[in-house]
């Protein structure tokens, strides 16, 4: 084998390693409220799933682009791969939800989605 050959495929394994890696980050794979959605029912909780286990860190609720809702977390920080956060009561309006979470690689990896309350 020549040179060419062996620097050809060192380099594919190098790149073809380096999406396995990216691909292991775990992402949102449904959520409730569902990312667009228009409620008419106040909702009393956010349910996060992702495709793997990951610790959930941070989850911040903006009421109307303005207004932060404050949101609690569990105190058990483990991994999972669903997460549930209770919510305050909510006001008619748009929310975006904002949350990070940390894969087992340590790697923090942030999302967001949106829904709308129309209450009755």
């Amino acid at each position: 084998m020549n040179i060419k050959k062996i620097v050809f495929w060192t380099l594919l394994l190098v790149v073809w390693g380096f999406n396995l890696d990216a691909l292991a980050h775990s992402t949102l794979s449904s959520s409730s409220p569902d990312n667009g959605a228009v409620l008419t029912e106040v909702p009393d909780k956010l349910e996060l799933k992702f495709k793997s286990k990951v610790k959930l860190i941070k989850v911040t609720l903006i009421h109307n682009q303005e207004n932060e809702v404050p949101v609690l977390l569990e105190s058990n920080k483990g991994f999972a791969s669903s997460f549930s956060v209770e919510l305050p009561v909510l006001n008619s309006g748009k929310y975006q939800v904002s949350w990070m979470v940390m894969g087992k690689d340590t790697h923090k990896i942030t999302g967001d989605f949106t829904f709308e309350l129309k209450k009755k």
